[in-house]
């Protein structure tokens, strides 16, 4: 493996590491079974008060002399306040339910738009990778290019100094020919001088050319370290987009990772909130029909859907190991159970 890549998969493990250390990941339904246990709890004590009477009702009748005289045999005040009691607990834990689901729907929202926003920005993020890779490209391209060119001109430089050069030899050597011959002609011809043009045109326009070359490689160079300096620019960039994706892919990986965990808690929550509102529902109807019923058998009849409604929902709890510790009076589930049979 090269070390561009264990780079990039240390720095993925980091961020993931990071990542996870930093989201929210408390378990919602077991904060709400901790919130809920109590009221709960309270229900099911006031359940085993109201079956109790109910179970009992027929006994008392029979103990009075009263079985078969027109007066109702059920105690209805007793029997009215464990039913308000009861509703009363029930209703609690179900309010508490509805307040975790709603923390529990506003934290799944609030992750899954951060995945969008996530998966929104590696888009764009490798849009913008793809667009500094050309970039590079072009820029490489176009460094080799003045590189040449740089070469090209540089040589041309060289050549047109060595012009220069044998102009200004050519120069002086033609000067001490001409300063010799002054001599000889006054020696000779006394002090006149020979008209001995020096052409010095060659000298002139081997500097210029050479001043030319040098400005055009000057600026030649110039251009490349620009065009470099921009080539490392582009580069840093390229690998800052690059680790940006891989951190950005990493938290995604570990904020799906959360979000998943907290829907599988989804069932749970709302499972038990509706198995409560159940049970809620059916005693507010009870308690106007209680008063109509002579009968522990008739009581036990219309007692049937409150304890199917219970039944359900103590399955329910049962069937999730987070839950079942909202059993813990577990002699009170037993007892209504026992009642079902009976029925």
């Amino acid at each position: 493996m090269s070390y561009s890549n264990i780079f990039k998969v240390t720095l993925t493990l980091y961020s993931l590491m990071g990542t996870l250390q930093a989201l929210p990941c408390a378990n919602p339904l077991q904060k709400m079974v901790i919130e809920i246990r109590s009221p709960f709890t309270e229900g099911l004590t006031h359940l085993e008060n109201l079956f109790d009477m109910v179970m009992n009702c027929d006994d008392d009748a029979g103990a009075g002399g009263h079985q078969n005289t027109e007066k109702p045999i059920v105690a209805y005040a007793p029997m009215q306040r464990a039913i308000r009691w009861t509703f009363d607990s029930m209703s609690d834990s179900e309010l508490l339910t509805q307040k975790h689901l709603k923390r529990y729907e506003t934290k799944v929202l609030a992750l899954a738009e951060d995945i969008a926003d996530k998966e929104k920005r590696i888009v764009k993020e490798k849009m913008s990778l793809e667009s500094l890779k050309i970039e590079l490209s072009d820029r490489k391209k176009r460094i080799e290019i003045l590189r040449k060119e740089v070469s090209n001109v540089e040589a041309k430089l060289g050549q047109s100094e060595d012009r220069a050069r044998r102009a200004r030899n050519e120069v002086s050597r033609r000067k001490r020919n001409r300063i010799g011959l002054i001599f000889a002609t006054i020696f000779t011809f006394g002090l006149a001088s020979p008209a001995l043009a020096i052409n010095e045109g060659e000298l002139q326009k081997a500097e210029r050319d050479r001043d030319a070359h040098q400005s055009n490689a000057n600026e030649r160079r110039q251009t490349l370290v620009k065009f470099e300096s921009n080539l490392r620019d582009i580069s840093l960039r390229q690998r800052v987009t690059e680790q940006s994706i891989v951190g950005t892919e990493a938290s995604l990986t570990s904020v799906r990772f959360v979000l998943d965990k907290l829907k599988s808690k989804d069932p749970a929550m709302r499972g038990f909130g509706d198995k409560i509102r159940n049970i809620t529902t059916y005693l507010t109807v009870f308690q106007g029909q209680v008063e109509v019923i002579y009968s522990q058998q008739k009581l036990l009849i219309l007692f049937e859907p409150l304890l199917k409604s219970i039944d359900d929902l103590v399955l329910f709890l049962e069937s999730n190991d987070e839950t079942t510790s909202l059993l813990a009076e577990k002699n009170i589930v037993d007892k209504i159970r026992k009642y079902m049979k009976k029925n």
